[in-house]
């Protein structure tokens, strides 16, 4: 009977480890220094939309370390979870950050070198790094031209004008090398999760597949007789 309980119980763990959230964190071809960009995978859950005009891949997103003070290992997948404030120290989320990451995975952050040579993309990549340091209190951060234009679009700066208030759709990715507790941490990353109103409509589409399913099945299961 013991043995019974124990190679359930055993089962259950590797069930769970099976189907948990999880991620793949890689260099890419645009990661700079010890920072971004990464190149996150989702493997299992949703760990953000993937394929927006600054991603690799329509499977993946590009992604930067959210504290300079935590590290990160490249390769194996993570646990995650997503939410507004960081694993270690429960720093909110920046406005300023999330001006800026979201506009960077838009590919509407002006100054950021999209273009195909990679030298100069690794570049803007460690210059944005910084400045998302800057802003979530990182030592490594710096106050740079990124820094600067999300203080002025978060803030009645010289323009008189403020662009962007709140997180928006931006959220933390928080890795977890273990349990989900602050003894597994090991980095927060950043992540853009589905707008509402396309959650919404997502499931309205979802339901209307699963009805005209049904109706189709009902309507010929009703013409045979």
């Amino acid at each position: 009977m013991k043995k019974t309980l124990s190679t359930i119980a055993l089962l259950l763990v590797i069930s769970s480890n099976s189907f948990a959230d999880q991620v793949r964190i890689t260099a890419g071809p645009y990661q700079a220094g010890v920072g971004g960009e990464f190149t996150a995978t989702p493997l299992n859950g949703d760990a953000g939309l993937t394929g927006l005009p600054a991603d690799v891949s329509s499977d993946s997103f590009q992604t930067f370390r959210v504290q300079s003070n935590e590290t990160i290992g490249l390769g194996g997948p993570y646990d995650f979870s997503i939410g507004d404030f960081t694993v270690a120290g429960y720093i909110p989320l920046a406005p300023e950050v999330a001006y800026l990451y979201y506009n960077f995975r838009m590919g509407t952050l002006p100054g950021y070198d999209y273009g195909p040579n990679q030298t100069n993309r690794r570049s803007s990549a460690n210059t944005l790094q910084k400045a998302i340091w800057y802003y979530m209190g990182g030592s490594a951060g710096s106050n740079n031209s990124f820094a600067q234009a999300a203080y002025e679009a978060t803030h009645s700066g010289s323009d008189g004008q403020i662009i962007w208030s709140g997180i928006g759709d931006v959220r933390i990715l928080r890795l977890f090398n273990g349990p989900h507790n602050v003894n597994g941490n090991n980095q927060d990353q950043l992540t853009i999760i589905p707008a509402p109103s396309a959650l919404i409509l997502g499931i309205i589409g979802i339901g209307f597949a699963i009805w005209f399913k049904w109706y189709r099945t009902t309507r010929v299961a009703n013409a045979a007789f």
